[in-house]
């Protein structure tokens, strides 16, 4: 190549070192030097021995004179001193010529604390790996492998022993994937139950691949892991998982699962019951292909977008579709569990039944709705009954001398007054109560009419409420005597004036107030006469009280309480 020996010992990479037979240095290249962190002027002459660690000076001295004797060819390794005081860990190989010892070595240190490294992660990791020399007959084993299979490192052992441990059943499945690797030239991975010294169970990852030479295996190399934990864990996990299907299943209740896509993942034994399908039938499809098409497009425009973005619904109503065509009502409630980027992962969702609830609603609905016609139909006969029975009065009011005519009429005026009542029932919508303003305002107005009093103003307020029959009935007599009796008496040959009627809420019950302007009495309550009998009487019917005023003007305020509460 041209290039003289000295100048090879310079420029090589490698360690390179010549001693006499007595240890002094020769000749020492520049990569020992650089490593050894010395200068060549410094060592060359002075014995190995001061560059050695101190229990390795001897070994040093017996393999000097073991080359020096026979010219062999001596391998070793030693620690040699830095100028730091650490040492290097090197590996050498020497032999001996014309007196002198030629040595080329290498520097092991990054490379053992490599393999301390990796037979530490292993140890962690519970990881051994092993190779088997089939040209050669030679066998390896990782200190983990050996740990792992409970061996010394000592013993003369190989597949044999590992096969021992396991099972008849187990061995057929490790030779199986060892066959496999032979036969693909691929990796196999197979996991064995592998039965320790002391009787328990292990679990083992084995992963082999056999290298072919010439057709034929030259060399197998592979790894064992103890995955007792993680096989354990995933048991565990498993076990856990069919638990909660088989809860999850046989639960009474309509559930079902969906994932990201809408597509079912889970449904228990009643929804599958209730809508006629296998479980094989729906696994995998879509849940709104059980909807009908209403349904189903509520459900894609509507539910799901702001159930993906909430995670939750509740009381959602949906018809499903039985596999036979029949309409299922349910009323839908689902939650959802999230991943880690917060998307939804799946659903649970309970759906309840309210088919029958629905049927069962619609026919007292029904009920309710005929019961309603059969009671406005009464109301419009009592009402029309009673327009005969004033109509009658009218007739007879006509035959009769004028003071039994005002009597009659007077009677005629009370019969209107009930029959306004069970008018406005009828043409309500609420059966139950009475708009008693505008009762009150038809009241006054046939008032008005019947006893002709055109210079009198008669005004009447009741905001907002609505009365019981029970209650609006003798309330309404009420007022048709007080403001009968009012237009007849208080405002003597044509003079003007004014009734005010007035009916509010005062806490739990109510105040009615008649009052007018008119020359009031000195004796209002009248006593004797039909009218204010009648008026007890009505009030007494009520639960209520009277208070009296006069003059001037006359007053009259009733307080009672509705039979039902008044509503506004």
């Amino acid at each position: 190549m041209g290039l003289t020996f000295d100048r090879f010992f310079e420029l090589s990479p490698s360690f390179m070192l010549v001693v006499d037979l007595d240890g002094r240095i020769v000749a020492i290249n520049g990569a020992l030097l650089e490593a050894l962190g010395q200068g060549e002027a410094e060592l060359r002459g002075r014995s190995i021995a001061e560059l050695l660690h101190p229990d390795d000076v001897e070994a040093s001295a017996m393999a000097r004179r073991q080359a020096g004797s026979g010219g062999k060819v001596i391998d070793a390794e030693r620690r040699m001193r830095r100028r730091d005081g650490t040492y290097l860990l090197t590996s050498w190989r020497a032999t001996a010529e014309d007196g002198l010892i030629y040595s080329v070595g290498v520097d092991l240190t990054q490379s053992r604390r490599i393999e301390r490294l990796n037979q530490e992660a292993q140890a962690l990791a519970k990881v051994g790996g092993f190779e088997r020399d089939l040209e050669r007959g030679e066998r390896y084993w990782t200190p983990e492998t050996y740990r792992l299979l409970e061996v010394s490192p000592e013993a003369d052992v190989g597949l044999e022993t590992m096969l021992q441990r396991l099972a008849p059943s187990q061995q057929q499945v490790l030779m199986q994937a060892m066959a496999a690797a032979q036969t693909t030239g691929q990796p196999a991975e197979v996991t064995v139950e592998w039965r320790r010294l002391d009787g328990s169970l292990r679990f083992l990852r084995v992963v082999v691949h056999t290298e072919v030479k010439d057709g034929r295996p030259s060399r197998v190399v592979g790894a064992l892991q103890d995955v007792t934990n993680l096989r354990l864990a995933e048991q565990a996990h498993q076990d856990s998982e069919e638990r909660y299907r088989a809860l999850y299943e046989r639960t009474p209740a309509m559930l079902h699962s969906i994932d990201r896509e809408g597509r079912l993942i889970y449904v228990s034994d009643r929804w599958l019951e209730i809508l006629g399908y296998t479980r094989a039938e729906v696994i995998g499809r879509r849940s709104t292909e059980f909807l009908t098409e209403a349904s189903r497009t509520y459900a894609r425009e509507v539910v799901l977008p702001e159930f993906l973005r909430t995670g939750r619904c509740e009381d959602v109503e949906y018809q499903f579709l039985t596999k036979d065509g029949r309409v299922v009502d349910v009323l839908l409630s689902a939650t959802s569990e999230r991943d880690e980027a917060g998307e939804v992962r799946q659903s649970l969702a309970v759906l309840a039944d309210v088919t029958e609830k629905k049927r069962a609603d619609a026919a007292l609905l029904a009920s309710l709705q005929e019961k309603e016609v059969l009671l406005k139909e009464v109301h419009h006969r009592v009402k029309n009954n009673l327009q005969v029975i004033t109509s009658l009065l009218s007739l007879q009011a006509q035959r009769v001398d004028s003071t039994s005519a005002a009597i009659l009429i007077d009677a005629q005026n009370r019969v209107r007054a009930m029959a306004q009542v069970h008018e406005r029932l009828y043409l309500s919508a609420d059966l139950a109560r009475v708009d008693f303003g505008a009762y009150l305002d038809e009241l006054l107005l046939e008032l008005r009419r019947a006893l002709h009093r055109p210079g009198v103003e008669v005004i009447g307020r009741a905001p907002g409420l609505h009365l019981s029959v029970e209650t609006a009935i003798p309330c309404g007599l009420i007022i048709n005597e007080l403001v009968g009796n009012a237009l007849k008496h208080a405002f003597p040959d044509g003079r003007p004036g004014k009734v005010e009627v007035e009916l509010v809420a005062a806490g739990p019950g109510l105040v009615l107030t008649v009052e007018d302007n008119g020359i009031g009495s000195p004796d209002p309550r009248g006593r004797g006469t039909m009218g204010w009998r009648l008026v007890e009487r009505l009030v007494g019917q009520l639960g209520g009280t009277v208070e009296l005023r006069s003059p001037p003007g006359t007053m009259v305020r009733v307080q009672f309480r509705s039979a039902q509460g008044p509503t506004s």
